[in-house]
């Protein structure tokens, strides 16, 4: 990967976007019973994933503030959550938001990302809490509502930064096709279907006045992992690996394309080898 293909994010202020969908999460999860079960995360109610995010957040700004490369084990680190999950997130939050303040983004800090610093936890921490967010939203039978810069962020992370996790990493070496696959992303302010627009009524989140064109990413695929080895903005991007053609294409707009990725959704457009995106998407969840 190179690092060209990742420096839009750095245009975010993903501390300040944290903190923001931290208190979206607590509202969203504010008239949710905690024991309605969480459909992506099979065993979980609300309530376990609130603690779930709460302990992340722990094992975070432990690993912020202790200044070590080395990973730091969950059960030396993270607590028993309190007794009320929200309050427990709550101070997990503050506690984690506080960390990231304090320190240099190019402190040392053990990450599985692109360099040990603790800058990568600003931004990996915004993308797991807004997409448990989502979760406690369809939950309780809601449209998550993701911001537009949040989910194209988030879309980018997952394409460049997640298949660099060393289990998924391992997961996608393993069971790469015998032959490079290319998928191509493409966001889009409403997917087409052969016969015209998805008629599903108006688009929630966007776009901005300021956005940007939306973004596509052409990702290869093969024993070696994943790479995005083209980026490009609106359609008609350059996003060519050589004359290599996209096998499959997955087109939507940008919350619903970071659903897709985080296997929250299928509400997207998937051109070309179906079943090649679905085993994609399989080997590439965290």
């Amino acid at each position: 990967m190179s690092a060209a293909h990742d420096l839009d994010h750095l245009d975010l202020d993903h501390l300040d976007l944290l903190a923001r969908q931290v208190d979206a999460l607590l509202a969203e999860a504010e008239d949710v019973d905690h024991a309605a079960p969480v459909a992506a995360c099979p065993g979980w109610d609300v309530g376990a994933l609130l603690e779930h995010v709460g302990g992340t957040y722990r094992w975070a700004s432990a690993m912020v503030r202790s200044g070590s490369t080395t990973r730091a084990r969950w059960r030396d680190v993270v607590p028993a959550p309190g007794p009320d999950p929200r309050t427990w997130l709550r101070d997990s939050a503050d506690d984690v938001l506080g960390a990231l303040r304090a320190s240099d983004p190019l402190a040392p800090a053990w990450t599985f990302g692109p360099g040990p610093t603790a800058g990568f936890w600003r931004r990996r921490l915004l993308h797991e809490t807004a997409v448990h967010t989502a979760d406690v939203a369809l939950s309780a039978g809601r449209t998550p509502s993701t911001p537009l810069a949040v989910a194209r962020d988030g879309v980018a992370e997952h394409l460049l930064v997640v298949p660099l996790n060393p289990g998924v990493a391992a997961r996608a070496a393993a069971s790469a096709p015998a032959a490079p696959l290319h998928l191509l992303v493409e966001e889009v302010e409403r997917p087409s279907l052969p016969d015209g627009p998805v008629p599903d009524g108006p688009v929630p989140d966007g776009p901005a006045p300021d956005a940007r064109p939306g973004g596509r990413w052409l990702v290869r695929w093969d024993a070696d992992g994943s790479t995005v080895v083209g980026t490009g903005a609106g359609a008609g991007g350059d996003v060519t690996d050589g004359a290599a053609p996209a096998d499959v294409v997955v087109r939507g707009r940008a919350v619903d394309l970071l659903l897709a990725l985080w296997r929250r959704g299928d509400d997207v457009v998937v051109e070309g080898d179906a079943d090649a995106w679905r085993r994609w998407s399989a080997a590439h969840a965290l």
